[in-house]
């Protein structure tokens, strides 16, 4: 019984003065399809700090094989520091979430846009690829108006948190905002959307764009506004000639 114990004891002991094994690779849970599919529609608008690094600033989402759609008060910021007084021709740079793991981690990869359309005051802008694209979804533009009480998804990168996935409740329909110098008609959430949301795609349960982005109230908190629907598809019909 002595010797049956000893044995146990050592088998114990040479099992704990193992090497332990490496940790398994990181591993995240799979997404819903909805989340998958407007996770890969979406992209970050990136640019470098002085230190080198890369942030994202801004979201887009892909509507056509070669075209973003996203705010155009981020296009002006670019415009901003490319010291260029027409937003239009302004470089974008962008990622899309494959090649980003983590938080405020380098991308493995950076791509090339321009933008091609701005509209001041529906804040909406147009951005065209240039050179390689990655793979990537496409997001439809709805046919319908979400109704008040609908469920409603944004995904974007709050305050540099890359692909942040957020659900939302259609609040009400505004006309007009206090303190707004814009011309747009917006979608109010029920809750906040964030910096580095801007630009963000507002979608439907069927994953297709009925919103874009755009402000909070810094005067009611817990309120996001988003262009809506009619002011997107107004901005993406071709001008008349």
């Amino acid at each position: 019984m002595h010797k049956l114990f000893a044995l146990l004891v050592l088998s114990v002991f040479v099992v704990s003065c193992s090497s332990t094994p490496p940790p398994a690779p990181l591993r995240y849970p799979r997404k819903p399809a909805l989340q998958e599919h407007i996770g890969r529609a979406t992209v970050a608008l990136v640019v470098r700090n002085n230190d080198g690094d890369t942030r994202p600033y801004c979201t887009g989402t892909f509507i056509s094989s070669n075209t973003i759609l996203t705010a155009s008060h981020c296009i002006e910021h670019m415009a901003e520091k490319q010291e260029r007084k027409d937003p239009v021709g302004t470089s974008i740079q962008y990622i899309v979430e494959d090649e980003v793991v983590g938080i405020n981690e380098e991308p493995k990869a950076m791509h090339n846009a321009v933008a091609v359309k701005t509209s001041f005051d529906l804040d909406l802008a147009v951005l065209e690829t240039v050179g390689t694209v990655p793979d990537h979804d496409i997001a439809s533009i709805a046919k319908y108006t979400p109704m008040i009480g609908e469920h409603v998804f944004t995904v974007g990168q709050t305050h540099g948190l890359y692909w942040s996935y957020m659900e939302h409740t259609v609040a009400n329909y505004r006309s007009k905002i206090p303190q707004d110098d814009r011309k747009a008609n917006y979608v109010q959430l029920d809750g906040h959307i964030f910096g580095g949301n801007s630009g963000g795609a507002l979608f439907d349960k069927d994953g297709n764009i009925v919103g874009v982005a755009e402000s909070i109230l810094t005067t009611v908190p817990g309120v996001g506004l988003c262009v809506d629907l009619d002011n997107i598809k107004s901005f993406l019909t071709p001008d008349k000639k």
